[in-house]
């Protein structure tokens, strides 16, 4: 096992008793919204330096506020492709877009390939 590269710990237990249009609509919807706004917008925006030092900043705090140690290194990289998508697109929708389809297909496989 290579440290940081672990299995994700799954969200679905705090959606626990929730039916899964209502979570789609938390995790694949809200929260993308909310984080990209937060990381590709504010945080992205009050980085000094070059384009892709915000783009790894933004990353970097994007991976950490999951508090996933586990998989800190496949969410820093989500995190550059969103901060990548975001200044090649010059538009926040880009990422946000997405970050909805990564967490959609997330969500579909843990309720349905899963069996959850």
């Amino acid at each position: 096992s290579i440290p940081g590269y672990g299995q994700q710990e799954s969200y679905l237990p705090v959606f626990e008793g929730i039916n899964f249009i209502n979570v789609l609509i938390i995790a694949a919807i809200i929260a993308p919204i909310v984080e990209e706004l937060l990381f590709r917008g504010l945080i992205y925006k009050q980085i000094t330096g070059s384009e892709n030092l915000k783009i790894l900043f933004s990353g970097i705090f994007f991976a950490l506020i999951h508090f996933q140690i586990e998989v800190i290194f496949p969410l820093i990289f989500l995190g550059l492709i969103l901060g990548y998508l975001r200044k090649s697109q010059d538009s926040i929708w880009v990422p946000i877009i997405f970050h909805m389809l990564n967490n959609s297909i997330a969500i579909y496989g843990q309720y349905y390939l899963q069996g959850v």
